[in-house]
């Protein structure tokens, strides 16, 4: 009996340290976190990081837009884009980040009045349902006043216009301030405006072109849909002085495959929050990654003890590089099918939202929480720069002939559906998640 109980013992002393082994090697492998994938490091190829020392480049001019009369937009939009990043490598705090945008502020300048700004908001809004032509007509004499007293903004738009972008897009923090959009926006409307007024269709062509090559170098996502948005009311506006003037219609070339190419707006997209998972488990700010879990968004005071438990924890629960793997992966996917046919496309994305289902790992489990919080459908921006292209054919087709065989042009059509509404031609995206003609 006693040598039994010896070697029950050792057995279970073996257990015992089998178990403790098994333990370690547990949290060994959740703490362990594994190199950056080459889809990783090929979407950062793409664009470019911060330089501290960088003091020109052309988007500087884009960010600095709405800068005041006695202050170039290229020296604001630098103060902007060295403040964003700063915030974010040096963790200032809130104060101290208002104290920084009370500064920006100072720097801009509110061209338009509070009247104005009203009637263009109000006629950028009429634009989504093709009231273009109609509106400026309409407001002919609003427009040509407010025209007459921006000087400065109509050469800030043409300086924009003309603007060469760099072959890799300058990112920006996730608290950047982005360029003043709606201004610019405001600017295109007028400009467009004031061709209609001349018929100057020519002009108008050549401004959609260029419009066109900024769709194939935008800085960002945000900048390729404000290109879109713009083009969109372009050719609204031509096809209506079109059918105003038949014997002298225009017709567009269609987007090429880089205008069409979502690859660098969507590496901006993937660049910018994983630069923000590479610093979410450094020393001293463990708690970093519990605070972008709090549904209320608000930093606490936290204890010491918490502040011991959260750096314990930290480690086992969050990984840098897994995250931002995990992220390039659905970015990635959604590249791969931005060259799929309309049809293929929508069709994935309809399976792709019926399969959506919570999930759990063991390993990493917040990062991939943080990671399904930085992911959206980027598809549903890819599908409308097809729409885009769509429109433009339309236009094609309808400056050849106004009167549009319904039947066979949805015959051939691959993934919308077309219709007559109050003597307009209209396409209808199938596509769930837009619901835009």
């Amino acid at each position: 009996m006693i040598v039994m109980s010896k070697y029950f013992t050792k057995f279970m002393f073996f257990l015992v340290l089998l178990a403790w082994l098994g333990i370690f090697l547990f949290f060994r492998w959740l703490a362990t976190d594994e190199p950056l994938s080459k889809t990783s490091q090929g979407f950062f190829a793409q664009v470019r990081q911060y330089n501290p020392e960088l003091k020109q480049d052309p988007y500087f001019y884009v960010l600095g837009f709405d800068a005041k009369p006695d202050i170039s937009p290229e020296q604001f939009g630098q103060t902007k884009y060295h403040a964003g990043w700063a915030a974010f490598y040096r963790d200032k705090s809130i104060t101290e980040i208002e104290k920084d945008s009370a500064q920006q502020k100072k720097m801009s300048a509110e061209f338009l009045t509070e009247k104005d700004q009203a009637l263009l908001k109000k006629l950028k809004e009429n634009a989504k349902n093709n009231q273009v032509y109609q509106d400026i007509l309409t407001h002919k004499a609003a427009l040509q006043a407010i025209d007459q007293q921006q000087t400065l903004l109509k050469k800030r738009f043409q300086m924009y216009m003309a603007l060469q972008a760099s072959d890799k897009p300058l990112l920006l923090s996730l608290n950047h301030p982005y360029p003043n959009y709606g201004l610019i926006l405001s600017m295109n409307y007028l400009y467009i405006s004031q061709l209609a007024y001349r018929h100057d269709l020519a002009t108008l062509q050549v401004h959609i072109e260029q419009l066109k090559q900024k769709l194939s170098h935008p800085e960002n996502l945000v900048e390729k849909m404000v290109v879109l948005v713009m083009l969109r009311n372009c050719l609204d506006l031509l096809n209506d002085l079109n059918k105003a003037d038949p014997q002298h219609a225009l017709m567009i070339p269609e987007l090429t495959s880089s205008q069409l190419s979502v690859q660098t707006a969507f590496a901006t997209e993937f660049a910018s929050p994983a630069i923000y998972f590479s610093r979410l488990n450094r020393e001293g700010h463990e708690s970093a990654v519990f605070d972008m879990l709090d549904e209320q968004g608000v930093e606490i005071e936290k204890s010491k003890l918490k502040q011991w438990f959260y750096s314990w924890v930290s480690p086992f629960v969050f990984q840098n590089n897994m995250s931002t793997n995990q992220f390039a992966l659905q970015v990635q996917k959604a590249v791969e099918w931005s060259s799929l046919d309309d049809q293929t496309l929508l069709q994935h994305m309809q399976d792709d939202n019926l399969s959506i289902a919570p999930r759990f790992q063991v390993k990493n489990y917040l990062g991939q929480r943080l990671v399904d919080i930085a992911n959206f459908d980027l598809n549903s921006y890819d599908v409308r720069i097809r729409m885009l292209d769509q429109k433009i054919r339309v236009l094609n087709l309808l400056a050849k002939n106004r009167k549009v065989d319904l039947k066979q042009l949805n015959h051939h059509s691959q993934a919308q559906q077309f219709s007559i509404k109050n003597g307009r031609l209209c396409m209808t995206q199938l596509d769930p998640l837009i619901s835009e003609e």
